[in-house]
């Protein structure tokens, strides 16, 4: 799981991406990518999220749905309204360290693989998943076009992707068909 240490308060810009290869790609321009940390999420059916820190800021890059193989139906929605806090997180490197398996790590790159399940639901132009975790969110940071739940924990254990353009929300809408 990653791990949130702090939120620095600053205002983000996000540059975000709809296309029928890559689903959803959200790039934070304040939050330059350089010094490698990649972290995938892989469920059994082989959907991915991939989400991208500098190891050097400990600050999201990008955040991106990589594949989506199945939608699985996310029965309660309510565990997506929780107290929120805008701004930058920063992550907790040295905890995914220690609690997952890499492909590759050295001083300048990490890839770490996740195994989670996660359920899926688009619903009125947001795509909400909800990763398997011990502990339920109670909380969101808020950046934009992306929120993070977080547990007791600080642990990010599931994501809101919101304010899609109607020409993005189409395109993603056209994958979904494409999946089914």
């Amino acid at each position: 799981m990653l791990k949130i240490i702090n939120v620095v308060e600053e205002d983000l810009s996000a540059e975000v991406i709809v296309d029928s290869y890559v689903p959803i790609s959200v790039k934070f321009a304040e939050n330059p990518f350089f010094a490698y940390c990649y972290c995938f999420f892989q469920s059994e059916n082989d959907s991915l999220i991939e989400i991208k820190i500098n190891s050097k800021t400990l600050r999201i890059s990008e955040i991106i749905i990589v594949n989506i193989n199945t939608f699985s139906v996310l029965e309660n929605r309510d565990c997506f309204d929780y107290p929120k806090q805008k701004g930058n997180p920063l992550i907790d490197v040295e905890y995914l360290q220690a609690r997952c398996q890499f492909d590759i790590q050295d001083k300048e790159k990490i890839y770490a693989r996740l195994k989670n399940n996660f359920a899926l639901k688009y619903d009125k132009g947001k795509v909400y998943i909800l990763l398997e975790s011990q502990k339920p969110p109670i909380k969101i940071i808020s950046m934009p076009n992306v929120e993070l739940l977080l547990n007791v924990d600080d642990e990010i254990v599931g994501l809101t992707f919101f304010d899609l353009t109607v020409v993005q929300k189409r395109t993603f809408e056209e994958y979904i068909k494409s999946k089914s």
